[in-house]
């Protein structure tokens, strides 16, 4: 793999000029750069690319806001990529190797099942489940309680755990449940 260093001529000029680094600037730059807040740092962009079989890396220096608006697309890229490493995709008219009459995953999942309307549940319960924690810091808690059916038993947890009455947890759970409605209400077509 083959590393090359692209960094400002001169920092402070207007008229920004770029140069090859040495790895001894390079290494200058970034102990420079330990410490200081964003706004002082020298920003560095990294591209890599395959050049004729083999791996080139380019770290280009460049201005703050340039730099955060790189930044913000790897770390969605990055998020994506290793969120798509986690999903296996099989087709289910792939012969299945368990099967000894050359079946398919179709012939085992019954007529009535519905994969797409599991997914969407399961969908729409983590939506339900993000905005809840977002509209208050219990009721991601109290969501779960729900679904493992402690809805009864969740008074004691919720008064140890937030030091509040059992009027209070009452409340919330009223007002949790009138959540949870216009949720679905609102979510209907999701």
């Amino acid at each position: 793999m083959k590393t090359t260093y692209l960094i400002y001529k001169d920092p402070t000029a207007t008229n920004k000029e770029l140069k090859v680094a040495t790895h001894q600037e390079w290494d200058a730059i970034l102990k420079a750069n330990r410490g200081l807040p964003m706004n002082q740092r020298r920003c560095f962009i990294k591209d890599c690319f395959e050049d004729s079989g083999e791996l080139d890396c380019l770290y280009i220096e460049t201005g703050v806001q340039e730099y955060r608006k790189w930044h913000s697309q790897h770390e969605c890229r990055e998020h994506k990529r290793k969120e798509g490493a986690k999903t296996l995709i099989l087709s289910l008219n792939l012969a299945s190797s368990s099967f000894s009459d050359d079946g398919t995953l179709l012939d085992i999942i019954p007529d009535t099942y519905n994969l797409e309307d599991t997914v969407m549940s399961e969908l729409m319960l983590k939506k339900l489940e993000q905005e809840l924690i977002r509209w208050k810091p219990w009721a991601g808690e109290m969501l779960r309680f729900y679904l493992e059916g402690g809805q009864l038993n969740c008074n004691s947890c919720f008064m140890n755990r937030y030091d509040v009455s059992d009027k209070t947890v009452q409340r919330w759970k009223k007002t949790f449940e009138q959540f949870v409605r216009n949720f679905y209400e609102k979510n209907v077509g999701f």
